[in-house]
């Protein structure tokens, strides 16, 4: 049986905490002195890295299976306790924006929405969602009201007949040429 000290030393430590708080598998501990300015900056920290963790998960599964094959997929639902679909989901979005084209102000959450349009589209609207600040349910309301307010100079072509609106359920949809990894 393990001692408070051995469970301790396996808790995680996040530089978003320092030593302000302990940070544990099953939660935080804060201590009861701590200043208003420290809680705003691990909230901050928190915030940065749960927006970020998504696109760590999914640029991983994406290397791994185009890597090692789709036996790694099964791997990681076992290792990340997360379902088939959701993997495959995280993985589609990935592959609709490559890297250089995520947005570091907007969440996973955001692209996630604006998936289903082409990149012309998704650029305008993540450029919009940056610029309004909007929330994740924002930029959904907005994109299903369509493109009425954009300028005329942007010029946002119509489908084109590939309709991605819903994740690919095709046979040889984890292969290697089809995850790209952006």
């Amino acid at each position: 049986m393990s001692t408070r000290a051995e469970a301790a030393q396996r808790d995680p430590v996040l530089p978003l905490v320092g030593n302000q708080a302990q940070v544990q598998k099953r939660g935080m501990v804060v201590p009861q002195d701590l200043s208003e300015r420290s809680w705003e900056r691990i909230g901050a920290g928190l915030g940065e890295f749960t927006n970020s963790s998504a696109w760590w998960l999914v640029d991983w599964l994406i290397f791994g299976v185009t890597t090692y094959g789709l036996r790694r997929h099964r791997e990681a639902i076992e290792r990340t306790g997360l379902g088939h679909q959701t993997l495959r989901n995280h993985a589609w979005v990935a592959r609709r924006f490559e890297r250089h084209r995520r947005r570091d102000s907007l969440s996973f959450a955001h692209h996630a929405e604006e998936a289903r349009l082409s990149p012309p589209e998704q650029d305008y609207w993540l450029r919009k969602a940056e610029q309004q600040m909007w929330s994740r349910n924002e930029v959904r309301r907005a994109v299903r009201a369509g493109p009425a307010e954009q300028p005329r100079q942007i010029d946002i072509p119509t489908s084109s007949g590939n309709d991605e609106r819903e994740v690919p359920h095709r046979p040889g949809w984890w292969s290697p040429t089809s995850l790209g990894g952006g």
